[in-house]
């Protein structure tokens, strides 16, 4: 209802409008309207009576005269502690000019439970002509929550149209879904796919179980989740003056008291190692000190490619056997007024394998705080697409210099297990023309491109 709690001597008023145009057309009855209002309350402490008296007891209790001067050797045992309902507070925490509120949620999963737990946070909002953020923090109380998931569910008031949309976001600023109107990606003169307006009271999934990039919150551990709605939205259902009715739905699935292996071993080694016949007794006086810092930065070349648009890149990485490895690129470029795109291939150099690689993507927040605005990554395989995300900056303004935000981090390339020696893994860069350089540095981008080996194996 928007509230938190409706307290003791509080009224809270709920109107129903009944249309002149509804008439009593039931044989059996003479009603127009034939309907149950339902409050439920969640967080409370014992339920009412269903049969309360309606007078007064005639005979009142008579307070004790003499009451004891010792407490009982027996005292009533209170009851269990009263459930815990979340605390919701929304603030204004926006600069003079921005339209944008901070909500500080306190949960309380249930304390030993061994199985999902879900928690809603309700968002409304009005139209106000301007894009709107919302910077959702929640902090779980006296349980962690684990394996946390988010589904989200919205009203489909006015999202049928390019423009019109909500974009969920994780706590690095990685887009985890975007509510109504999508681009079509098979004919882009077509308005969009997916989106409704005027759907007034239907309630549509935007998407469900969405993977936070954290297995667990913690005790009072505040995690950040981030709602953009457009500038575009507006309030055409009669029946209240809202552009935005959404639903965050946090599941914690506390069945899991201990996280699996995300990439388990399928097969047992075929060929197992020998053990030594005789082994050494005593280890080496002068044992060999691991080097502490791989090489962070393959053997890299770059040169124009394509179009005048097009910069090519081809790395020669170079594992390490016993430690986890960085390879970083920058990738930079000045504003040309056209799109940019970058090609960089990567290929093994040495003589170890790439063992599960995994991609991070840091950029300065330049100028990509609109739906025209943005960093489309896509990476292949051997020619074949196994991964893409799109990195957009939180509409706070145009030009945030000097603030890199991560779009992801340690993000798997779907299937692939590993870079072998014929294998050529290719990552495309495309900077949308609408972005500007707005910064000092004259970059159109300004961003560095990290990916990660385990320790590798040799052939």
């Amino acid at each position: 209802l928007g509230i938190n709690r409706i307290k003791q001597h509080e009224s809270y008023k709920i109107t129903l409008i009944q249309s002149d145009g509804i008439e009593a057309e039931c044989e059996n009855s003479d009603l127009a309207v034939n309907a149950k209002l339902y409050l439920f309350c969640e967080g409370h402490t014992s339920s009412p009576t269903t049969d309360p008296t309606k007078e007064p007891t005639g005979a009142p209790t008579t307070p004790t005269i003499n009451p004891t001067d010792q407490p009982t050797d027996e005292p009533t045992q209170p009851t269990s502690a009263p459930t815990k309902g979340p605390t919701h507070d929304i603030v204004d925490c926006g600069e003079p000019g921005q339209d944008r509120f901070c909500v500080y949620e306190d949960i309380y999963p249930p304390v030993g439970l061994k199985d999902a737990w879900t928690h809603d946070i309700v968002l409304t909002q009005a139209n106000t002509g301007t894009n709107v953020s919302w910077l959702i923090y929640i902090t779980p109380k006296e349980e962690e929550c684990i394996q946390p998931t988010l589904s989200v569910l919205y009203e489909g008031i006015d999202y049928d149209s390019p423009g019109e949309y909500m974009n969920v976001l994780d706590i690095d600023g990685s887009l985890l879904a975007t509510c109504g109107c999508l681009p079509n990606p098979d004919n882009p003169f077509a308005s969009c796919i997916g989106g409704t307006a005027t759907a007034c009271g239907v309630y549509q999934l935007c998407a469900g179980g969405l993977q936070l990039s954290k297995q667990k919150i913690g005790v009072d551990v505040t995690y950040m989740i981030g709602l953009i709605v457009s500038d575009a939205v507006d309030d055409l259902c009669f029946t209240h003056d809202l552009a935005m009715n959404a639903t965050l739905q946090l599941t914690c699935n506390q069945d899991q008291t201990t996280l699996p292996t995300t990439d388990p071993t399928n097969e047992p080694s075929t060929s197992p190692t020998t053990p030594t016949v005789n082994p050494t007794q005593f280890p080496s006086i002068s044992p060999t000190i691991p080097t502490s810092e791989p090489t962070q930065s393959p053997t890299y070349n770059t040169y124009q490619c394509g179009n005048g648009n097009e910069i090519c890149i081809e790395a020669n990485i170079f594992p390490d056997l016993d430690v986890e490895t960085d390879f970083e690129i920058p990738i930079q470029h000045a504003d040309i007024n056209n799109e940019i795109i970058f090609h960089i291939y990567y290929r093994l150099g040495g003589t170890i394998e790439c063992a599960l690689p995994r991609l991070a993507f840091n950029y300065e927040w330049i100028d990509y705080d609109l739906q025209t605005e943005y960093i489309d990554i896509t990476g292949y395989m051997n020619d074949e697409q196994n991964f893409y995300q799109r990195c957009q900056e939180w509409p706070i303004n145009d030009q945030t210099c000097d603030l890199f935000s991560d779009c992801f981090t340690s993000m798997k390339l779907g299937s692939v297990q590993k870079i072998g020696f014929s294998d050529m893994y290719q990552v495309d860069i495309v900077v949308s023309d609408e972005v500007d350089a707005l910064c000092s540095n004259n970059y159109a981008i300004n961003s560095v491109l990290t990916l990660t080996c385990a320790a590798g194996t040799t052939p």
